[in-house]
């Protein structure tokens, strides 16, 4: 059974994050729906950039035979940029928390990685400012 829901929750000041929860497998809880709604929301907030758009993908396999039957994947477009994160385990709740922490790390990164940007940009544009024409320093 597919479960799809869009969220009216402001994800950050600039935006308003459209979540896209997409649930497959077994009876999809409204007690699960929530709790991966509110880490994804939470966790959103930290993004570096505003989140035009999230998906979040929870599967529960109904195999007894398959060690770890539970998978989140979360997918975020912040500003542009793709931030994915997926997890498995045994319980849902657990791979909704495991979700939670990577792409967490991962908006991290991409924070470190736009500022990386923006310092190495500041530097260029001082070399460049700094020239006198003849395309040598002062």
């Amino acid at each position: 059974m597919m479960h799809r829901r869009r969220s009216d929750t402001p994800a950050t000041a600039m935006s308003d994050l459209d979540l896209e929860l997409v649930c497959r497998g077994r009876q999809a809880q409204p007690a699960m729906i929530a709790y991966a709604r509110k880490k994804i929301l939470a966790a959103a907030r930290t993004a570096p950039a505003p989140v035009r758009f999230g998906q979040v993908k929870l599967t529960l396999e109904a195999h007894r035979s398959i060690e770890r039957p539970a998978r989140a994947q979360v997918l975020l477009d912040v500003d542009g940029r793709i931030v994915r994160a997926q997890s498995a385990a045994r319980s849902i709740d657990e791979a909704i928390d495991l979700v939670d922490q990577r792409l967490r790390r991962r908006l991290r990164d991409a924070r470190r990685k736009i500022e990386f940007l923006r310092q190495g940009r500041r530097h260029l544009d001082g070399a460049i400012g700094a020239e006198d024409g003849s395309g040598r320093k002062p």
